[in-house]
């Protein structure tokens, strides 16, 4: 019985609209957007980048200290300064990840298949047949990364213009003095 229920909700047997493509494309674009705006809610851009920055500073002392065979004691002691940076910097990254797998399962498990029942059964040649959910996925990882390319674009943008305003600000300050 459940052989056959599996069975019967994998026969992809009709080639899917266009207009049917088009809504499940828009539809991951926008729970892309959605998952975006959740993540700069949720984590302060400007402390990660300054978190970031810590910790690559503390990481080039230690390759330094390696590097000029420095005593093990004071390698740890560089590495014991880095680990709450790092255990900071991993917990900002995984509060997103709790407001966003809840909300994927509950997409994927539930508005899914209500939005988009009438697309049981049919498919899009993408490279193979995909069913509405896969085809879903497949255009959420595309145009998530392609989002995401352009957020970290930004970001960079938005880093380098902070550290030259901090650059003039010391030049102001030390030229004053």
């Amino acid at each position: 019985m459940i052989l056959a229920l599996a069975a019967a909700a994998v026969a992809l047997t009709t080639p899917m609209s266009t207009l049917l493509e088009i809504e499940i494309i828009g539809f991951a674009a926008l729970y892309s957007v959605i998952a975006i705006l959740i993540q700069r809610v949720v984590v302060d851009a400007k402390k990660m980048r300054e978190l970031n920055l810590q910790v690559r500073e503390l990481q080039k002392e230690v390759n330094e200290l390696i590097k000029n065979k420095a005593p093990q004691e004071h390698i740890m002691n560089k590495n014991k300064e880095m680990m709450p940076l790092l255990s900071e910097t991993m917990k900002k990254q995984m509060k997103p990840m709790l407001v966003l797998l809840p909300l994927s399962l509950i997409v994927y498990g539930l508005v899914l298949p209500y939005v988009f029942h009438d697309a049981a059964g049919t498919y899009v040649n993408f490279i193979w047949k995909l069913g509405y959910t896969t085809f879903f996925i497949v255009a959420l990882f595309i145009i998530g990364f392609v989002i995401a390319m352009f957020v970290q674009m930004y970001d960079k943008k938005k880093a380098l213009q902070e550290r030259e305003a901090a650059r003039a600000a010391a030049g102001v300050r030390t030229g004053s003095q």
